[in-house]
Parts: C-alpha cells; sequence; structure tokens
C-alpha cells in the first residue's frame, strides 16, 4: 500500500490504482485465516489504511480537481487574457493528468506575461519530470 501510495503522490495515478486492484486480488484469494499473522487483508501490506479508504480519499481529491478544473475553466473563457487563471487551470489539469493540455495553459499564461515567476517554475519543474 505504501508504494500505491507513492505512486499516487508522483502523478501516476493509473499505476497506482493498478498496485490497489492487485493488493485487492492479492488479498481475497489467500487464505489468511489458516495464519495468525494475518489479521486482517490489509495486514498482508502492512497497511493502516483500507485499500477501500485508500481509493476513495483518491477518488474524493479527483472530483475536487474537476470541480476546480471546471470553474477555472469557465474563468479563462469569460476572460481569455487572465494569466492567473492559465496558471491555475494548469494547476488542475495537472492533478487530473491531462499533461497536455496543462502544457497548453501554461504556455499560454507566459505567452500573457513572459516573466510570471509561477508560470516559469511550473513548466521548469513539469520538464524535469517529463511532462
Amino acid at each position: 500500500m505504501l508504494y500505491a501510495k507513492s505512486l499516487y503522490e508522483n502523478g501516476l495515478e493509473n499505476e497506482a490504482r493498478k498496485q490497489v486492484r492487485i493488493g485487492k486480488e492479492t488479498v481475497t484469494s489467500f487464505p489468511i485465516s489458516f495464519s495468525p499473522v494475518f489479521k486482517s487483508p490489509e495486514a498482508v501490506l502492512g497497511a493502516t489504511t483500507t485499500l477501500d479508504d485508500l481509493e476513495y480519499s483518491w477518488n474524493k481529491k479527483r472530483g475536487e480537481a474537476q470541480k476546480n478544473y471546471d470553474y477555472w475553466k469557465g474563468i479563462v473563457k469569460d476572460k481569455p487574457d487572465y494569466r492567473d487563471g492559465y496558471i491555475m487551470l494548469a494547476f488542475q489539469t495537472l492533478s487530473l493528468q491531462k499533461y497536455d493540455e496543462a502544457r497548453v495553459y501554461i504556455e499560454r499564461a507566459l505567452f500573457i506575461d513572459p516573466t510570471n515567476e509561477t508560470a516559469q517554475k511550473l513548466k521548469t519543474t513539469m520538464s524535469r519530470k517529463g511532462i
């Protein structure tokens, strides 16, 4: 489970979800009742949080990111020259793992204000991470 959390926190949501699925499949097919070491399915992975709770928190964060994305999308539609709107939209698209779209929004923010430090730093960070 720690591996899945680490993947998720590093922007690899799909791989993290795959690891949770594998963990669930493993613990449901493994006869834990024969071993006193495994008190619960989560104990197999050394978890303090259940796999279902972990997925729930990820889904909640994704829902919040989608809500924020929709909000900022509306803002830049109404104010197409609002630099900070594009920066916020880029952050939200990164949360949703829409990397190509995030690059477009950062480029738009930098077109409006080429000297903006936040946009420059975000672009640099994205480049370093291969996004």
